[in-house]
């Protein structure tokens, strides 16, 4: 034991060093893994409880905690993740209940709102129940198709929207579910 009687300076910092060590390495936990055939990662300079993939020709449009990305030039067709935390009167709350909840609102900003048949879909996001809605409305005098799913999952609300033109929205179907099968929860 005559190694601990001297400086014990040394051994502190080896101690703080093995302390540290998962420091660094859990950072770049949120951001290893494989990549899907055919995808990229959408990135964000705010840490993300999320992975999100999308067709490797798209092109990021945001990066700031909210991470979207868009088709390519000549197609206007997008595709966002939004997060969110629910307020604590509404943490029992179900992505059918937070639907219908602002349902009327986005009724009343498009007036010929018109939620498809079929919907809500329920489906998995990464084991999570989840609901997707495919709507119709028009915007600023383009008719568009929105695809949202919505999950509540762990206190918080993921908004995972497609926005496109209706004749451009088939085109994308398949992306559109590689990125909802290939979506992860860190």
């Amino acid at each position: 034991m005559k190694f601990l009687s001297g400086n014990k300076k040394p051994i502190c910092i080896v101690l703080l060093l093995l302390l540290l060590l998962p420091v660094p390495l859990a950072s770049f936990a949120r951001t290893s893994g494989e990549v899907p055939a055919g995808m990229k990662e959408l990135v964000s300079d705010k840490p993300l409880d999320f992975r999100v993939f999308v067709p490797e020709e798209w092109i990021q449009d945001k990066a700031d905690g909210m991470v979207s990305a868009y088709a390519g030039y000549g197609d206007p067709s997008s595709f966002s993740v939004t997060t969110f935390a629910l307020d604590r009167d509404k943490l029992g709350m179900t992505a059918e209940e937070y639907w219908e909840s602002y349902q009327a609102d986005f009724e009343a900003t498009f007036g010929d709102f018109a939620l498809d048949e079929g919907s809500p879909e329920a489906m998995l996001l990464n084991g999570a129940p989840a609901k997707k809605y495919i709507v119709t409305a028009t915007v600023t005098g383009v008719e568009c198709a929105f695809t949202q799913v919505v999950c509540v999952r762990g206190g918080a609300v993921y908004l995972l929207t497609f926005t496109s033109q209706p004749s451009l929205a088939e085109r994308h179907k398949e992306d559109l579910e590689n990125i909802f099968s290939h979506f992860l929860f860190n």
